[in-house]
């Protein structure tokens, strides 16, 4: 019985050794050769590359853009504005209307159009960040995980600091909640007043009656247009532009296509909207109060896009690094074999040996060499 269950044990280990998907070879039947410590060596040190960089790249994170037809229909747009033109603020008006006709007005502030020395320093650092995320995708990627405060690149407004001059600018800021729809900003000559039938923009009587042909200056600085909350890691694209003029009476137009966006990275969740903006500029021909072609002054006009963008943060997990990593272990030491079997069959063919057999030839030599020494 005995004899009987060492023979089931013995076919057992044997049926099992059938599976191994790694025989081993006998050490009498091994020889190693420079080209394959050669081989060998380059191998290691590009595993070695190779892991570490993805290694690194498993603790960095990646934004990812995804994009769908917009279904908030009872959104509201959260309008922020804060613009300083160059003129008193009787001379000058601002106003907000939809395609539905609602009217909305801004809040206008006596202020000073020039920078102080702080501000121009706020102004130049903004512009300067403006330019590199248009210059590179990746600096946006960066600074959306970084979740930035964007809120202090605002220009901050000053009013305790007083200049010995008179103050010669309007600023027209406030915060408006508006139906989704899309709409216009103007600024425009004359005070803005609503009616039954709409609204309208009456220039100053002192003008009106002057012989002199009407000029104004519309340069301005837009210090902060955005459509929706402040969002840290978010820039609008016209924060901190500023146009000057000196030939009066001119026309600036924008077009803004609004798009809803959904951010949700580790540090920022909210909803807001970005967008894109196009800009266009020409001189006005007035006379005696008169326009010829066309009203000067600022107008912003929005669309919303009817797609929205959701960008998330993605992190990689440990079983996608562990995959990886085995993935660049054995390609690597799979390609190190087929190289030396190249290099192997490229020496054979052009020395007419192969190094090896050469190597195990020499070593044979050397120890029957030894081997009569100690003989004799």
């Amino acid at each position: 019985m005995r004899r009987r269950l060492l023979q089931v044990r013995r076919e057992s280990v044997g049926l099992v050794k059938r599976v191994d998907a790694f025989p081993k070879l006998p050490d009498d039947c091994r020889e190693k050769s420079t080209i394959g410590a050669t081989v060998s060596l380059l191998c290691c040190a590009v595993i070695a590359v190779l892991v570490t960089s993805e290694v690194q790249r498993y603790g960095r994170s990646e934004i990812r853009y995804q994009y769908e037809v917009d279904k908030e229909i009872s959104e509201k747009l959260n309008i922020t504005v804060d613009i300083t033109v160059a003129m008193p603020c009787e001379y000058v008006g601002a106003d907000v209307t939809n395609s539905l006709g609602h009217y909305w007005s801004l809040r206008d502030q006596m202020t000073y159009f020039e920078l102080t020395e702080k501000q121009k320093k706020e102004q130049r650092k903004l512009q300067s960040v403006r330019r590199e995320i248009n210059a590179k995708r990746s600096l946006r990627d960066v600074i959306l995980q970084s979740g930035l405060d964007t809120s202090r690149t605002i220009i901050r407004h000053d009013h305790k600091t007083l200049y010995k001059k008179q103050v010669d600018a309007c600023r027209f800021h406030g915060q408006l909640e508006i139906d989704k729809v899309s709409g216009t900003l103007h600024i425009m000559a004359g005070r803005s007043i609503q009616h039954s039938s709409g609204h309208n923009h009456y220039l100053a009587p002192d003008l009106l009656q002057s012989d002199k042909p009407v000029t104004y200056n519309f340069s301005h600085r837009i210090d902060l247009l955005s459509f929706g909350a402040l969002t840290p890691g978010i820039l609008n694209p016209l924060d901190g532009e500023e146009k000057n003029t000196h030939t009066g009476n001119m026309m600036y137009q924008y077009v803004v296509q609004v798009v809803p966006t959904t951010v949700r990275t580790r540090r920022i969740s909210a909803q807001t909207h970005q967008f894109a903006v196009t800009e266009r500029e020409r001189a006005v021909e007035a006379a005696y109060g008169r326009v010829t072609s066309g009203a000067a002054g600022i107008y912003i006009a929005f669309e919303l896009s009817s797609i929205r963008v959701h960008i998330t943060e993605e992190e990689k997990s440990l079983g996608h690094l562990a995959v990886r990593l085995c993935g660049i272990i054995g390609g690597v030491y799979t390609t190190s074999g087929v190289l030396y079997s190249l290099v192997t069959t490229l020496t054979t063919q052009l020395f007419g040996k192969d190094p090896t057999v050469e190597e195990l030839q020499e070593t044979i030599i050397t120890e029957g060499s030894v081997q009569e020494q100690e003989e004799a």
